[in-house]
Order: structure tokens, then sequence, then C-alpha cells
């Protein structure tokens, strides 16, 4: 069941195909110096996830679904350009590699719809896919611009990344069309109608409102909280891709983060030497054989680097430590870099196809394998099941004894300000209700917005402490199993619904 920043993309993925057809991502944390909010800078994911959503009659399923079927095609995507540029053999190791990852990043990223988390595989896709445009696949240019739209649009954190590293892309596509002297004008003509379409919404936005998003992400690129700067960006990217990478021994937590100011292992320095050994080795030898294929992965990993690098570098030092999902682009970066540095030791030594294929067979082992550890596990719950089974019981307990009218959802308490107060929205939409948010909701207004002087409001309440205004009614009350604080001793109740109606 969807809850918090989940509810929200449900509700805005359903908007889809409506005269509320967004045209931005999630709104971000991100501070414009003016007071106005900017929001990520585009709806790829919304209307990625409209048809399974809509498909499976608004049930949650429908976004799990959508999230697998986003993953699999970034995936099946990236199998294919390997294929095309190094052969099958390559295309199982990548395969082995990105289930590899999978494993690391553990279900309860892969299989989620927040927008941090639902771009990672795309964003190895990406990886590869620039690789492919840069040996002039035009194929590759069009999956390279459709799967880094999509992440470019999720999070503002990769506008940038993404956008030069597609850039570069482009440029060495149209170098190797003009060498290899093969058609440029479709292949151009075709990208850029698909870049258009892709980013429709953004510029809409752009033209039709004063300043625009993309110019309140720019400011707000120019007011921002001080960063963690190079120093702290170089101790992630070493640790991250150094001896052992994350990506390939599961550290998806915030425990990286935490000890980011801890110093270096031995092991990931030597890890990080002898890594750019091989990739500016490989380089090195690519030129001299005029091998595109090394040349170009390498290229593209090296670069891949230096923009994360950057990025990374400007990321907010907020709280005692920033967030995790800040970091995430490191797993996959990680295994490209390494990825990279395989093909260059198959290539320069020359190994026979008979131990490659013993390898492949070897790898084809482990994608079952790794898969099914990210079936059968993962670091952490997808949701709280305490938090689900509370939604579920309120919604079911409030919906017979409400009108379909318009009520406007809020929630008081820490516990239930975004969990509860989306999670109940989206469920009593789902069952037919009209309910709506506050006027002012950074999440959903204006699209979803009641109003509080004419509609009656649900009050989702923590109810310890909580004195519900004169003339509301309860309508349902749920003690989880095992609540997060001590139930209030009065009541025997920890989590419940009031309804309060308008102002006479």
């Amino acid at each position: 069941m969807p809850l918090a920043d989940d509810a929200v993309i449900a509700v805005r993925a359903h908007d889809t195909f409506t005269s509320h057809t967004p045209e931005l991502g999630m709104p971000t944390t991100l501070r414009t110096g003016s007071g106005e909010r900017a929001f990520h800078p585009g709806p790829l994911e919304f209307w990625g996830l409209a048809l399974p959503e809509r498909a499976f009659g608004l049930r949650p399923v429908g976004m799990l679904v959508g999230v697998a079927g986003v993953n699999i095609a970034a995936i099946v995507a990236a199998a294919l350009i390997v294929r095309r540029r190094a052969g099958t053999v390559a295309a199982v190791g990548a395969l082995a590699v990105l289930a590899w990852l999978a494993w690391s990043l553990g279900r309860s990223v892969v299989a989620s719809p927040w927008n941090p988390h639902i771009l990672l595989l795309p964003l190895a896709c990406t990886f590869l896919a620039v690789w492919g445009a840069a040996n002039g696949d035009t194929a590759a240019l069009i999956v390279a611009i459709v799967s880094g739209s999509f992440v470019a649009q999720a999070h503002a954190l990769y506008l940038v990344f993404v956008g030069v590293l597609v850039a570069f892309g482009a440029v060495a596509f149209i170098l190797a069309r003009r060498q290899s002297r093969a058609p440029l004008r479709t292949p151009l003509l075709a990208a850029g109608v698909a870049g258009v379409a892709l980013w429709s919404g953004p510029i809409v936005d752009q033209l039709t409102h004063r300043p625009g998003n993309l110019v309140l992400l720019e400011r707000a690129a120019r007011h921002q909280d001080p960063a963690i700067g190079w120093g702290g960006a170089i101790t992630i990217l070493v640790r991250a891709i150094g001896a052992p990478p994350f990506w390939a021994h599961g550290i998806a937590n915030d425990a990286f983060v935490r000890r980011r100011g801890h110093g270096i292992a031995v092991l990931s320095v030597l890890g990080v030497a002898v890594l750019f050994a091989l990739l500016v080795g490989g380089l090195a030898w690519a030129v001299l054989r005029r091998d595109g294929v090394v040349g170009g992965l390498v290229a593209t990993a090296l670069v891949a680097l230096a923009l994360a690098l950057f990025t990374l570098a400007r990321v907010p030092d907020q709280f005692p430590e920033p967030p995790r999902y800040r970091f995430l682009m490191v797993w996959p970066l990680g295994a490209l870099l390494w990825f990279a540095a395989a093909l260059v030791i198959v290539r320069v030594l020359h190994i026979p196809r008979d131990t490659l294929a013993i390898g492949a067979l070897a790898l084809m082992a482990l994608i079952v394998a790794s898969a099914g550890r990210v079936a059968g596990g993962g670091n952490v719950s997808i949701e709280n099941p305490r938090d689900i089974a509370t939604v579920r019981h309120l919604s079911a307990a409030v919906v017979p004894k409400l009108q379909h009218r318009v009520y406007v959802v809020e929630s008081t308490g820490a516990t239930t300000f975004l969990t509860m107060r989306f999670g109940l929205l989206a469920e009593l939409r789902r069952r037919g209700v009209d309910a709506r948010v506050e006027p002012g909701d950074f999440y959903l207004s204006p699209w979803h917005a009641g109003n509080v002087r004419t509609d009656p409001v649900l009050v989702v309440a923590d109810e310890a402490g909580y004195h519900p205004p004169t003339g509301a009614t309860r309508l349902a009350s749920y003690t989880p199993p095992r609540p997060p604080k001590p139930v209030d001793a009065a009541t025997g109740v920890h989590f419940a619904v009031y309804l309060v109606p308008p102002p006479s």
C-alpha cells in the first residue's frame, strides 16, 4: 500500500490522462531564495506508472507492476545494447552485474516507486546506452534519450549529470557517423522528436508559468546550503568504487554516509588505483588499436565518473549527515566502471571464446542466485507493516460513514504528517471518496485542494495529546499491534480519524 511520498506518486500517476495531467515531477526540498518551491524536472515517472496503475483498477499492486516494468525495460534495453556492441557473452556479463547490483540495493529500493529509487536501474541503462551511441548506434542514442530523460526528470540531482552525459553521447554519435559516412539526418531527427516529446511537460510549464520550474531550479542551484565539497565527494567515491565496491557487497544503507568522515580504507585506495590503471591503460590500448568498443565504453565510464564527482560535491550537507538517497548514484556508477575494466581485460588478453562461454554459464547461475536473494529478502522492509495496517483499517472503517463528496484530509502529530495523511487520502480516493488536501498543501495543491471553509475535514490524529475541536466526531480508531510509542492510557487508542464539519 503506498504511503507518504509513494501515495502522492500514486495520486499523480492517476492524474495522467485527465485535466490534471502532471507537467512536473515531485516537489523538491530545494530553496530558491525567493520563497517559491521548485519541483523535480519532469513527469515521466507519473506517465510511466499511469497505465499499470489504471489497469489494476487503482489497486496498489498496479504501482508495483509499473515499477517492475520500468526496471525490466531498463535491464532488457541495457543487455541488448551490450550484445550489439560486444556480443552475447558480454551481454550475459552485463546481466550478471545488473542482477548483483539489484541484490546490493535490496528490494526496498528496486521495488520502490519513490523517485530517488526508481531511477537507479534506468541510470545503469543510460550509461550503457551512451556507450552504444558513442559508437554510432541509432537505437542506443534513442534509448539514451529515453532512459536519460526518465532519470533527469525524476530527481533534480541528476539533471546536469545525465544531461551532460547524454550530450557527450550525442556528440560522439555524430562524430562516429561522420567517420563511417553513415546517414545522420534521420537519426538526429528521430532523436530530436523523442527529446521534445519526452520533455513536453517541462517545456509547457516553462512557457505557461512565470518564472517557470526550470528557472526555479536554476535559482535553487545558486541558493543552496553548504555542500559536502570535493573532499567529501572524493571520499564517498573512493569507498564506493574501491575494493570491494559498494555494488558488490550489499551495503545500500545509511552506514556508508555516517562513516564518510572516518577516512578511507587502504584496500579501497588500492582498488581505485587498480581500476584507474585498467581504465586508462585500456583507453590508450583502444586508441592505438582503434578499438571503438573498448574506447567508447571506457570514455563513457570516465566522463560519468567526472560528472558524478562534480554532482556529489554539490550535494547539500544538511542534517547531521546527508540522507542516503542522494548518494545512490554511486551504485550503478561503480558497476559501470568495473564492467568496463572487465571488458578491457577480456579484449586485451584475447581470452578464448570457450573460456568465456564457461564463464557465461557461471554468470547465468549467478543471475538466478542473486535474483532469488532480491526476491526473498532485502536490507529493510519496503513499507512499515504497522502503518499499512493502520491505513487499511481506518479507511475501511471510515468509508461507510462518509458521503461521496469532498472531504479535506489533514493530519496532526509528527508520526501522521506524511505517512497517514497521504496514505489515507490515496486509499479513500481508491474507494470512491472524493478526498482532497488543504489549500496550500505543497504536494498536491492546487490540483487536489479542498476548501476548509465549505468542506468537512477528516483529521488523522495520533491521539496522544490531541484535543479535537468542538463539534468533531470520531469516525474510527485503531491501535497498531506494536505501536511506535506508548498508547494513550486514557483512551487506549493510538490513531483515530475525526470528522470536523465546516464552520457554520
